[in-house]
């Protein structure tokens, strides 16, 4: 019988106990009934997913894969110093989008910065009013499709990439230095002008510790069931697992930069973090913690170098050129400066960290200079196991499913990570209104205001480390069929 604790994926790099205790429903439920309802933006979230749901969106692209229709654009903060020595290391990929994106119409292509960036402070809906990016025929040539955030989370925060990513292709790079922005423009160009095509392997792995349900779930509920779908769906590629034993740190050594060569490395295991403040956590929050760390969440104390993977670990020498990783991990694309979970009911948020920042090991893989990661997926927040294990869900996994369905099919990472948005909006506007119920007075479903809330805060925090418009580095294939997984939907051909 299925516990009915919820669980995170994250243990204290300190510690070795979870970063979040395994909480009941009535626990969750009743955090859940002190947050204030943002009704304004509950209601946008509804009238969106309506119009998606009777394709009335007429400013979505027919084909949201091709930039000429999509559209891409680049997006600084107003006040930001660097701006001008940032976007000349980035010249090679924008010259580059620019050509593709404004092939048909050049208002296709657009860069906001200085008084058309972002300003503190600014919501989503703030932002796109500005620009004039309204639901209508215009609304491609006032806001593009694909954008491209460039700046840490604490000038333009996860929470605005995050909303806008609901309705576009939203990622992110932040880097310490111009030569490490003009590295990830010299691997994006280069991977899709003269690529050294990486082969159709997707590695997906997955630590399974002894008498730990947080690893039960992941590896046994997602890693195994898409490694499944996978090998049955997609005869094309090879697809292979680490999981348990094989879930070693010397075996994610050789998948991220090592010998062992793929396309796309899936992992889903604990994230560790730190304490706000800690000397180690901004190095080493976020790390993936791997086989060698023995019976995580009992207090074993701290993690140690040798079994996690850190941005550390990735060498001077890695081969990375091409790769896309996805990571179901704590922390595992950044942390923002306060968390969603408040200790107790009513209570403030917790401090995560002095500083929102960005993962060190996602900027290692993404900016490396011998040519990195094409893009990063990760969570900015504790990972929940919601995603994965939910009854009566409807759509839970399948997110998942059509975001892998989507990648190896050679579409943009932005697109496919689409799903996530959409599951996002769902679940804001279900929470909203099983809330505004309970408040009316109707009986308290434990389970199932837990649920809401605390999915709708995951999906939430899932977000693209790269450019959204890159593709997974593969000889294309135009003959190979797309099918959208376990929620129905399209085929292109």
């Amino acid at each position: 019988m299925r516990s009915r604790h919820l669980y995170f994926n994250g243990v204290d790099g300190e510690t070795g106990r979870y970063l979040f205790p395994p909480t009941t429903p009535r626990q969750l439920a009743a955090l859940a009934q002190s947050e204030a309802a943002d009704h304004g933006e509950v209601a946008k979230l509804e009238r969106w997913l309506e119009q998606v749901g009777s394709r009335r969106l007429l400013w979505q692209p027919h084909h949201p894969w091709e930039l000429a229709e999509a559209g891409w654009g680049i997006l600084f903060a107003a006040d930001d110093p660097t701006m001008p020595a940032v976007r000349e290391a980035l010249g090679e990929l924008l010259a580059h989008r620019c050509a593709q994106a404004a092939r048909v119409n050049d208002r296709h292509y657009q860069e906001f910065a200085g008084e058309r960036g972002y300003r503190r402070g600014e919501s989503k809906h703030e932002f796109l009013a500005r620009h004039g990016a309204v639901h209508g025929a215009e609304g491609l040539e006032r806001m593009p499709h694909y954008l491209l955030i460039v700046g840490d989370p604490e000038s333009i925060p996860f929470r605005f990439q995050s909303d806008l990513d609901v309705q576009y292709a939203v990622g992110r790079i932040c880097f310490d230095t111009p030569a490490e922005y003009a590295a990830y423009a010299r691997t994006v160009v280069a991977a899709e002008t003269s690529p050294p095509l990486r082969r159709r392997r997707a590695v997906l792995f997955a630590p399974l510790h002894p008498g730990d349900a947080a690893t039960g779930l992941s590896a046994g509920d997602l890693a195994a069931p898409l490694a499944a779908r996978l090998t049955r769906h997609r005869p094309a590629w090879e697809v292979a697992t680490a999981f348990g034993p094989q879930a070693t740190k010397a075996r994610l050594v050789a998948l991220l930069g090592g010998e062992e060569e793929a396309a796309l490395v899936f992992t889903a295991g604990h994230g560790v973090g730190y304490p706000s403040g800690h000397p180690l956590q901004r190095g080493r929050q976020g790390a993936l913690l791997c086989q060698d760390f023995p019976r995580p969440g009992r207090g074993n104390g701290r993690v140690p170098p040798e079994h996690c993977f850190a941005a550390d670990d990735v060498s001077s020498a890695a081969r990375l050129h091409g790769l896309v990783t996805f990571h179901f991990a704590c922390y595992s694309a950044g942390a923002p400066a306060l968390g969603d979970f408040p200790h107790a009911a009513g209570g403030p948020l917790p401090r995560v960290a002095p500083r929102a920042f960005l993962s060190q090991l996602a900027q290692r893989l993404v900016g490396h200079p011998r040519g990195g990661a094409l893009a990063v997926i990760g969570h900015a927040e504790k990972a929940w196991q919601v995603a994965i294990g939910w009854p009566g869900a409807g759509r839970s996994m399948p997110a998942f499913v059509e975001a892998f369905d989507r990648l190896l099919a050679g579409r943009p990472v932005g697109y496919a990570m689409a799903t996530f948005g959409e599951r996002y909006a769902e679940l804001s506007a279900d929470f909203a209104a099983e809330l505004e119920l309970v408040r009316a007075g109707a009986p308290l479903d434990e389970q199932t205001l837990s649920r809401l809330w605390t999915g709708r805060n995951d999906y939430r925090n899932y977000l693209v480390i790269g450019d959204p418009a890159v593709r997974l580095a593969i000889e294309a294939r135009p003959e190979e069929a797309m099918t959208f997984g376990l929620s129905g939907g399209e085929v292109v051909h």
